[in-house]
């Protein structure tokens, strides 16, 4: 090391200022590429959060779409379940029809209900 520094007392004025010229650009050029190193840095890190909010925002929206088809199958399996207790219910009161006209033949046919004969 003090060769060095007795190297540099030996230059001269001119070659010296030179010396210091060459020795503050090589530190700019080491400042710079240590910017761009953590300008990328912060980029890269900032993709990345994106990445994984955008990821988690699928998610959810995915989430909400699967409850929204399961509401959407349970209402269906609702309806089908009256539409079939309907059914049944006419189905019902169809065989309950059925037996009051079948009671009606033991009756003799002057005192039957004619439907728009008598009220």
């Amino acid at each position: 090391m003090t060769d060095f520094f007795a190297w540099t007392e030996s230059l001269g004025w001119q070659a010296a200022l030179c010396f210091l010229f060459a020795i503050a650009f090589g530190l700019c050029i080491v400042i710079l590429l240590a910017d761009a190193a953590l300008k990328q840095f912060t980029d890269w890190h900032e993709r990345r959060t994106l990445r994984e909010r955008n990821w988690q925002l699928r998610q959810q929206r995915m989430q909400l779409i699967i409850d929204a088809q399961r509401e959407r199958e349970d209402r269906d399996a609702a309806d089908a379940a009256a539409l079939a207790n309907r059914l049944q219910i006419r189905v019902w009161r169809d065989r309950v029809q059925a037996n009051r006209e079948a009671k009606q033949f033991h009756v003799a046919p002057a005192f039957r209900d004619m439907k728009g004969l008598h009220r």
